[in-house]
């Protein structure tokens, strides 16, 4: 036990070790899903966002194109880094391994393992933090 503490060491092991993680995946997974289910109502809210900010430059004699900034908006929400979840991928072995197995063959050398720096150019972090979730990079 710990001085000045009513747990265990293997209770604060747990929860630092076991319970937090997993809780942070939980509320990750949560947040995942609401952003694939509600990106229309983003991409409405900044669009009405840019009408708005147009139509007070144009009160003040500031010429804004509109249209331009519209575009570059709907370019950054959809894209290619954003693609449907891997279910499994955090809990299961062999999803994993089927998964960095296709990004090896798509961006990797066969035979060694891809680096994180890698995993996350090509927007693979879920790789990555699945990695980690099961033991780590060594």
């Amino acid at each position: 036990m710990h001085k000045n503490s009513f747990l265990s060491e293997a209770i604060m092991e747990e929860v630092i070790y076991e319970d937090l993680p997993s809780n942070l995946c939980a509320i990750r997974d949560y947040i995942e899903e609401r952003e694939t289910e509600k990106p229309l109502e983003k991409f409405n809210h900044d669009e009405f966002r840019e009408a708005s900010v147009s139509s007070s430059m144009k009160d003040s004699s500031v010429y804004y194109d509109g249209q331009a900034a519209q575009n570059s908006d709907s370019s950054s929400l959809h894209s290619p880094r954003q693609r449907p979840k891997v279910p499994g991928l955090q809990r299961d072995i062999e999803v994993l391994k089927a998964e960095l197995l296709a990004f090896i063959s798509e961006h990797g050398q066969e035979g060694f393992m891809p680096m994180r720096k890698q995993l996350r150019k090509h927007g693979r972090v879920d790789i990555e933090k699945a990695i980690t979730r099961m033991g780590g990079f060594r």
